[in-house]
């Protein structure tokens, strides 16, 4: 399982640094920032179909990814992967929004450091979903009367 993960892991690395290169090549070829300011979208939009696709094929991807650092039922992981499916979805929503209708200087912003408060704050705003579903080790306490 080790291996499945670490395969994932550096899937969506390399994923990540060939749109880099690609758009950032495109970009210096055309003159033109567009290329850079879709790659947000584009990689938002691929990871929430991603997400949101596996669940339709009645698979979880994150589970997959995450499944031997933190223990849930497949409810839990359905909802978690509903919910960063939705997410990444909105965040190349929000993305097209402002490059298109803010100054590059403020799209800049946004992309640095605003996509990664956004990501953060979303991220801890999941730990009490992660917390109710999680499977502990630990036997309960016991009971008192």
């Amino acid at each position: 399982r080790f291996v499945v993960v670490g395969f994932v892991f550096w899937t969506f690395t390399l994923i990540a640094g060939g749109a880099a290169l690609v758009f950032g090549g495109l970009t210096l070829f055309f003159h033109d920032v567009r290329f850079v300011k879709l790659k947000p979208t584009v990689m938002n939009t691929a990871f929430g179909v991603i997400l949101l696709g596996g669940l339709a094929m009645r698979k979880n991807p994150l589970k997959l990814l995450m499944g031997e650092a933190m223990q849930m039922p497949d409810e839990g992981w359905r909802k978690l992967t509903l919910n960063y499916g939705l997410f990444f979805l909105a965040l190349a929503v929000l993305n097209e929004i402002v490059w298109r209708t803010q100054s590059e200087s403020t799209w800049v912003l946004f992309r640095f450091p605003g996509l990664l408060i956004l990501s953060v704050v979303f991220s801890f705003a999941q730990v009490p979903l992660m917390m109710k579903y999680a499977k502990t080790d630990e036997p309960p306490p016991p009971h008192v009367e």
